[in-house]
């Protein structure tokens, strides 16, 4: 709520706000004008085969912001209040029995900051590494979402069982692109994410009692 209400306030800033492939004003838009005026030109073109813009064709393309390791520096000053204040309530909350209600809510609050903390924290790191976005904010809300809804294990299992599946899928679509002579398209992480959360669910007891000692140590 802290770092929210800093970032409504303008004291923190957003990441990526300033992204120029999503500005209206970027280069490439104001070159081009209108969608209706660059329609109009080419119809007084003469028609043949003309080279089409390799940005809307190319399948592996994906709009790059020109600073994303300082983007992932404003997402990490973001989490510095979550942190501080998860490790002030370590510190001062009380031991004991705690009522149901409270259990229950501790339950979902966990479970949502374990999978949506699992998957923002390799975005940062993976950002800050390659120099390059890496993840989306959509798989941190999906994560976050699961994990309130089924615990905080099914997430963590998840979020390692995701690229087995992923990798799976990619040699699929890659064999079948092959053998249809079609070009490789990429590949969104956030399927494969859904889809190792519902296979977790479904098989919960046994990889929970399984994985869950090693997690708890």
């Amino acid at each position: 709520i802290l770092s929210l209400i800093l970032v409504w306030r303008r004291w923190l800033p957003r990441s990526f706000d300033d992204d120029p492939t999503n500005s209206p004003t970027s280069e490439k838009g104001a070159t081009e004008g209108p969608a209706p005026a660059r329609q109009a030109a080419n119809d007084d073109e003469p028609s043949g085969d003309q080279p089409a813009d390799p940005d809307e064709t190319d399948p592996q393309h994906w709009p790059e912001h020109p600073h994303p390791r300082r983007e992932a520096l404003k997402e990490a000053l973001f989490l510095i209040p979550p942190i501080l204040g998860a490790l002030l309530a370590l510190w001062i909350a009380p031991g004991g029995t705690w009522p149901d209600p409270l259990r229950v809510l501790g339950g979902v609050l966990l479970g949502y900051l374990a999978g949506g903390g699992i998957v923002w924290a390799v975005r940062i790191l993976g950002t800050l590494g390659f120099g390059r976005e890496a993840m989306g904010l959509g798989d941190v809300h999906l994560l976050a979402a699961v994990g309130a809804v089924a615990g905080w294990e099914v997430p963590v299992i998840a979020f390692f069982a995701a690229p087995f599946l992923g990798l799976t899928w990619a040699l699929a679509s890659a064999g079948t692109a092959k053998l249809l002579n079609r070009q490789v398209k990429v590949i969104p992480y956030g399927p494969h994410l859904a889809a190792a959360a519902l296979v977790v669910i479904a098989c919960r007891e046994p990889l929970v009692s399984y994985f869950g000692l090693s997690l708890l140590g």
